[in-house]
C-alpha cells in the first residue's frame, strides 16, 4: 500500500502535467488564433487593393466612353463661326452614307455660337448648296477667289450660329428648278468686264418700306457681293424699283422708265416679289413670265435673244404655279428659274428665345428706324430681315461663281455653256381672257413685246404735259384747293398717301405715286406722244390707284379724250384682274384709227362732268402705254 505522501506527489505531478497540456493547448490555440488573425488581416489588407485597382479601371473606362460619346456628339452636331477648316471636310448627318471622297467633319465649337438646338439636315436637299460645291469641286484649289469666298461663308455661318443651321436655312429658303443647268454660269462668264444688272420688282416688302432705303436687301446684297464680283471685273448693279400699292399692269410694262434706262439696255436678272404667292395668281404669274422674257437682250429683229434669269419669291407648295414655271422652263422660255421663300427657312430660328438666337436673328421683329410701325401689322420687313434675305441670295450667287471657277479650272464639266437663241414666245398656257378676243387682251396676256410707257410715278416721271397743267412750283407737301385746280391739272399725291409718302422720303425713298389730277374747271390737259414707226391702233390710259369714291371720277365716262383734236369715240375699261387694285379697275383702252397711227400724236384729256369735284375725288392720269 502506497504511502499517502507519495500518492499526493503523483497526483500533483499528474495535475501539473494536465495543466501544462492545457497551457500548451491554449498556447497552440493562441498561436493558431494569431496566425489566423494575421492571415485574416493579410486578406483584409490584400482585398481592398485589388478592388481598388478594378474600380480605377472601371472608372477610367467609363470616362473614356463618356469622352468618346461627347466627341461623337460634337462632331455630329457642329456649330462654328469659321469656314477655315471646311475645305478639308464636309458636314454630314449621322447615319448618312458619304461619298468616297468625303470625310467626317471636324469643326471647332467656339464660345458664343452654340445657341441653336440641333437641326436635322436632309443631305438630298442640301447637296447643291454653296458649301457642297466648294467641297466637291474646289477642295484642292486655292486662289484669291477662294479666300474671298471663305470670308463670305464664314460670316454667313457666324450669323446663323453654325454650318448645319446655315445649310438648313439655304435648303429651306431656295429651290432651283434646274440645279444642274449652266445658265447662271454662262451669264456670269459673259458679264466679266461688263455690267451685271439685277432688277428688283414688287411691292412694299421688296422696296424696304419702314427702313432706310439703303437698308433694303437689294443694296445690302450689292454691298456683300461687290468685292468678289470685282475680282472677275464684273460691275454688279442692283436696281430696286419695287413700289407700294401697285398692280402688275401697267407697272411691269413700265420697268424701263422706272429704271431710268432705255429699252436697248438689257436686264440680266429679275428678282420678283409680289408677296409670298398668295397675292399672285397663276394667270398673273404667266403674265409676269411673258413680260420678263422681253426685258433681256434682243436680236436685230427686236426679238428676245437672252431673257433675264428669274428669281421669284413664291411658296414651294403651290403646285399650279410650280407646274407653270416647269412648263416655261421646258419650253426654254425661262432659264433655270429659282424660287425663294425665306420665311420657311427661318422658322426653327424663331422658335428659339430671342436672347438665345444667333447674331443674324437679333432684333428680328424690331423696326429700328420706324418704331411706330409693326412689321407684323404692316407686312414690312425689318432691317434684320432684309439683311438675312441679302445673305441668303449672296450664298446662291456665290455658288454660281464657284461653279464658274470650277468649270474654268476643269473641275466641273457636267454641262456645256451653249448660247442658244431662244424660241419665239408661244401662246399662253393658261386659259385667259384672250379667248374672248377682247382688243386689250394682247396687251395684257399674249404679248411678250416690250411696251412703250409714259408714267407720272417718280422718279421716272416721263409723262410730261405740254399744255393745261398748273404751276410746276406746287409743293407735294401742301394740299391743293379748288383755286389751284382752276388754273390747270395738278401733279400731286393722293391725300390719303401724302403723309406716308413724305415720311418715306426722309428714309431715302424717291418713288412717288404721283398722278395728274383734274376737275371740270381745270381745262384740257395735253401730251405729245411719239408712237415711233410702228402702226398703233390702241392706246392704254391708266388712272391713279386710289380707291374709287362713291361719287368720284369714272375715267371712261367723265373724261373726253382726243387724238390730234379728234374725239376718241371708242373707249373701253379693261377688266383684267391684273389692273385691279382694291376693287378698282384703273385702266381704259382708247381705240385709235383702224389703220393705226405712227409718229408723233397729241393726246388730250378734259373732264366734262361738272359733278366731278375735288371733294368727291378728281379724275387722274398716271400711265400711258402702247
Amino acid at each position: 500500500m502506497m504511502a499517502p505522501k507519495l500518492r499526493r506527489r503523483q497526483q500533483q505531478q499528474q495535475q501539473d502535467s494536465t495543466d501544462e497540456e492545457i497551457q500548451q493547448h491554449s498556447a497552440d490555440e493562441e498561436d493558431n488564433d494569431v496566425e489566423s488573425l494575421e492571415s485574416s488581416n493579410k486578406r483584409v489588407v490584400d482585398e481592398p487593393f485589388s478592388i481598388q485597382i478594378g474600380s480605377l479601371l472601371l472608372f477610367f473606362t467609363l470616362i473614356m466612353i463618356t469622352m468618346v460619346a461627347i466627341i461623337y456628339y460634337q462632331a455630329s452636331q457642329p456649330t462654328i463661326d469659321s469656314f477655315r477648316d471646311y475645305q478639308k471636310v464636309i458636314a454630314s448627318s449621322p447615319g448618312v452614307k458619304k461619298r468616297p471622297n468625303h470625310v467626317d467633319v471636324v469643326m471647332v465649337e467656339e464660345e458664343g455660337f452654340d445657341k441653336m438646338p440641333p437641326i436635322e439636315l436632309d443631305p438630298n436637299v442640301a447637296k447643291h448648296d454653296v458649301f457642297e460645291v466648294a467641297q466637291k469641286y474646289l477642295r484642292n484649289y486655292t486662289s484669291t477667289f477662294t479666300k474671298l469666298a471663305q470670308d463670305l461663308q464664314t460670316e454667313f455661318i457666324r450669323l446663323n450660329g453654325g454650318i448645319r443651321a446655315s445649310r438648313y436655312l439655304l435648303s429651306h429658303s431656295l429651290m432651283e428648278l434646274q440645279p444642274e443647268e449652266a445658265d447662271w454660269i454662262r451669264c456670269l462668264k459673259e458679264k466679266q468686264k461688263k455690267d451685271l444688272h439685277m432688277v428688283v420688282i414688287g411691292g412694299s416688302e421688296a422696296a424696304g418700306y419702314g427702313n432706310h432705303h439703303e437698308e433694303s436687301f437689294s443694296f445690302v446684297l450689292q454691298d456683300i457681293l461687290q468685292p468678289i464680283m470685282q475680282h472677275f471685273e464684273i460691275n454688279f448693279i442692283v436696281s430696286n424699283v419695287a413700289l407700294e400699292h401697285v398692280t402688275l399692269f401697267p407697272y411691269l410694262w413700265c420697268i424701263h422708265p422706272f429704271l431710268l434706262r432705255s429699252t436697248d439696255q438689257p436686264i440680266d436678272i429679275v428678282y420678283a416679289d409680289f408677296g409670298n404667292g398668295d397675292s399672285l395668281s397663276a394667270l398673273e404669274l404667266e403674265q409676269l413670265i411673258r413680260q420678263i422674257w422681253g426685258l433681256g437682250s434682243r436680236d436685230v429683229d427686236d426679238q428676245a435673244n437672252d431673257p433675264p434669269l428669274l428669281i421669284l419669291r413664291d411658296s414651294k407648295e403651290n403646285s399650279e404655279r410650280i407646274d407653270l414655271l416647269q412648263d416655261y422652263t421646258e419650253s426654254e422660255i425661262l432659264n433655270s428659274p429659282v424660287l425663294m421663300e425665306w420665311t420657311d427657312g427661318v422658322i426653327p430660328f424663331l422658335q428659339v428665345k430671342p436672347s438665345r438666337r444667333p447674331p443674324g436673328f437679333e432684333n428680328w421683329d424690331k423696326m429700328v428706324n420706324s418704331p411706330h410701325l409693326s412689321s407684323k401689322k404692316f407686312s414690312y420687313w425689318t432691317a434684320t430681315q432684309h439683311k438675312m434675305v441679302a445673305w441668303i441670295l449672296s450664298m446662291f450667287f456665290l455658288k454660281q461663281l464657284e461653279l464658274m471657277v470650277a468649270h474654268e479650272e476643269g473641275y466641273y464639266e457636267q454641262v456645256e455653256l451653249d448660247t442658244n437663241i431662244q424660241p419665239k414666245m408661244p401662246l399662253p398656257i393658261l386659259p385667259t381672257a384672250s379667248s374672248l378676243k377682247l382688243p386689250w387682251s394682247d396687251y395684257i396676256y399674249e404679248s411678250s413685246t416690250v411696251r412703250s410707257c409714259l408714267t407720272s410715278f417718280g422718279p421716272a416721271n416721263n409723262l410730261i404735259p405740254v399744255d393745261g397743267y398748273a404751276s410746276k412750283d406746287a409743293q407735294l407737301e401742301q394740299p391743293k384747293g379748288k383755286l389751284f385746280y382752276n388754273s390747270g391739272w395738278v401733279l400731286d399725291l393722293e391725300n390719303k398717301e401724302r403723309k406716308e409718302k413724305l415720311q418715306s422720303l426722309h428714309h431715302g425713298f424717291q418713288d412717288l405715286l404721283t398722278s395728274h389730277h383734274g376737275i371740270s374747271s381745270s381745262g384740257k390737259l395735253e401730251f405729245d406722244i411719239n408712237l415711233g414707226r410702228s402702226s398703233i391702233v390702241n392706246l392704254i390710259v391708266c388712272e391713279s390707284q386710289a380707291p374709287l369714291q362713291e361719287q368720284g371720277c369714272i375715267l371712261d365716262q367723265d373724261v373726253t379724250f382726243t387724238i390730234n383734236n379728234k374725239i376718241v369715240e371708242s373707249i373701253q375699261r379693261i377688266t383684267a384682274h391684273s389692273v385691279s387694285y382694291l376693287g378698282k379697275q384703273h385702266c381704259i383702252l382708247l381705240s385709235l384709227d383702224e389703220e393705226g397711227l405712227s409718229g408723233k400724236i397729241r393726246l388730250g384729256a378734259q373732264v366734262t362732268n361738272d359733278k366731278v369735284t375735288l371733294l368727291n375725288g378728281p379724275c387722274s392720269i398716271s400711265h400711258i402705254v402702247w
